[in-house]
Parts: structure tokens; sequence; C-alpha cells
């Protein structure tokens, strides 16, 4: 563990995940397409919890909606970061906490009304660990709240990288169909602090616990492949692409084409 954060620390230290959701307007879907699905379960004043929240962009969104927030991340340079907007912002009810979504043990059970874990899944990269992470997120979540899982699409994330100027040999594609790629090195440093599913991987995993499936959707589609052709897109004519995509997300067979996808899920 202590190796996994390390180097989580050094990747996330590079970046601000706020500026990646809004760098461009292909990589915003995923932001107003997770929000937007997300609402359509959430009730006023809700309680909230982040796990995995990078520099806070959801849990500050969500705070200023008028909901309780608790954003954690196991990464202190984030949290450092989640400070700061706080006291940038001086949003109502929004608050940090350094956590291991693996192990959230100084937190109470049935605690919160939506638990969102939008980032640990995709540096989880054994199963075990996401059976812990799975549960203890379930755990702390109110009978009837709302559990919502992010994670890397497996076979669109092949096709990115290769879009990215990422070259695979041989051995490569053949760990990527290996169920446990853990030990072998790929071209792509991000690929190797990473986990990718399949949807069905990911459906089959959460089918063990007391959970119902709400959506499962494609939350950004194949548009980060088309960036600079979407940055020329008018404010209107990015609109109505969104709203089309909002309708597309929902069929299953998008989740395929998609970088990333959400499971929202109820706890029975």
């Amino acid at each position: 563990m202590e190796e996994i954060l390390a180097t989580l620390d050094s990747h996330y230290g590079k970046i601000v995940e706020g500026d990646r959701l809004f760098s461009s307007k292909a990589n915003s879907v995923e932001f107003f397409t997770t929000c937007r699905f997300i609402e359509n379960y959430l009730q006023p004043n809700s309680r909230i919890i982040e796990l995995g929240a990078g520099h806070g962009t959801y849990s500050l969104h969500f705070s200023l909606k008028g909901h309780s927030v608790l954003a954690t991340d196991m990464v202190q340079e984030n949290i450092n970061a989640i400070q700061k907007l706080i006291e940038r912002e001086k949003t109502g009810d929004l608050h940090c906490r350094l956590l291991d979504a693996t192990d959230m043990s100084s937190l109470d059970d049935n605690q919160f009304d939506l638990t969102l874990c939008l980032g640990p899944i995709y540096h989880l990269r054994d199963r075990e660990s996401r059976k812990r992470c799975y549960k203890e997120s379930i755990r702390i979540t109110e009978e009837g709240g709302v559990v919502a899982f992010a994670y890397i699409n497996r076979v669109f994330g092949i096709a990115y990288m290769q879009s990215m100027g990422v070259l695979f040999g041989k051995d490569d594609y053949q760990a990527v169909q290996n169920e446990n790629w853990n030990s072998h090195t790929f071209p792509d440093d991000f690929m190797n602090i990473s986990h990718f599913a399949y949807p069905e991987q990911i459906e089959e995993e959460l089918s063990e616990y007391n959970l119902s499936i709400l959506s499962h959707i494609a939350a950004d589609g194949p548009y980060t492949m088309f960036k600079d052709n979407m940055e020329k897109m008018s404010d209107e004519e990015f609109s109505e692409l969104l709203s089309f995509h909002y309708h597309m997300a929902a069929i299953p067979s998008s989740r395929g084409a998609s970088g990333h996808n959400l499971v929202i899920c109820r706890k029975k």
C-alpha cells in the first residue's frame, strides 16, 4: 500500500483533476453527465461523501447545491488543494479528510445518503482491494441510500492510449486480456498504476453485495478521441451534443465506446 500511495502522490501531484475535467469540451462531458445522472437520485439536503475526491470538483458542485459534503482522498496533496478550495469558495457545508477508501473504520455505519466512489476503482488493481472498497462504501451508506462507482473501461481505454501514441506489443495485448495484469509493465506509466475494467466485470463484482443497480452509464462516451473537432463547436452545438449524449449514455452498448463509465446503485 505504501508503494501505491507513493506512486499516486507522484502522479496526482503533477496534475489538477479539476483542470482535467474542464480542459476541453470533450473532457467536460464526463463531469456534466456524472452530475446529471447522480442528481436523478438525490434528495434535498443529502449527506454526501466523496472518496478519492481529487481536488474537490464534484464535492464543491454538490455542496453548492445545498448538500452536506465530506470530500476525502488518500493523497495529502489533494486534501491540501481541497482545503484551499474550501477557504477560497467559503461554501457552507464542505469538509475534507485524509482517508483510504479501503479502510474507513473511522466512519460510522449508515452515515451517508450518497457515497461517491469516482476515483478509487481506477487504481485498485487487485480484486481483494476492490472488495474492501465496495464493502466499506456500502457500509457507510444508509439503507436505501445511493452508492456510485466510476471505472475506466478496458476496451476503450486501450484504443484511447493508442490514439495518444502509445504503442503496444504482443505481450501487452496478452496482458490486457489477463484478469490480473498487475505483474506486467506496460509502455505507459498511467496504466502501470491503474485498473481498467470490463463493464461486465464491474457488474459481476457488485452482484456479490446487497445492491440494486439503478443506472450503468457511459460517463464520457468516445468524445475524448475527438477533442480538436469538439473545440470548434459553438456553445449551442455543444449543448445539443450533451443532450444527445445524455440519451445515449443510458443505452448499454454505449458503455463499450466510453473511456469512463459509472454504476449507480441503491443499498437494499
